[in-house]
C-alpha cells in the first residue's frame, strides 16, 4: 500500500473543486459489491437474479455519485459511506428472489 502509483490504479476519482482528484470508489467497494452479485446464487439459479443485481448496484453507485457530487461542495465534507445505497438497492433484489 506504499506504493502509491500501484495504489492509486485501483481507485476510481471523480473531478471536485479546482479540477482536483476526489476518491470515489477504491478496490475494497468493487470487491463488496462482487461478493453480494456472487452471492445471489444461493437465493436464486436464474441469470436474471445475476443481471438485476447487477443493475441495482449501477443505480446505486449512480445515486452515491450524485449525493457526493452535491456533498463535495461544502466545506464540512469529510466522506460519505458509499456502500450503503448500493447494498440497499442489491437487497431488494435479494428479497424479491428468496420470496419468489
Amino acid at each position: 500500500m506504499s506504493d502509491v502509483k500501484f495504489v492509486s490504479k485501483l481507485i476510481v476519482y471523480g473531478k471536485g473543486k479546482g479540477d482536483e482528484l476526489v476518491p470515489t470508489r477504491g478496490i475494497g467497494d468493487h470487491f463488496y459489491y462482487a461478493m453480494w452479485i456472487g452471492g445471489i446464487q444461493h437465493v436464486s439459479g436464474h441469470i436474471g437474479a445475476y443481471i438485476m443485481a447487477c443493475l441495482m448496484i449501477m443505480v446505486g453507485v449512480m445515486i452515491d455519485s450524485m449525493i457526493i457530487g452535491q456533498l463535495y461542495k461544502k466545506e464540512t465534507y469529510k466522506g460519505f459511506p458509499a456502500t450503503i445505497i448500493p447494498f440497499t438497492c442489491v437487497a431488494i433484489v435479494y428479497g424479491a428472489c428468496y420470496f419468489m
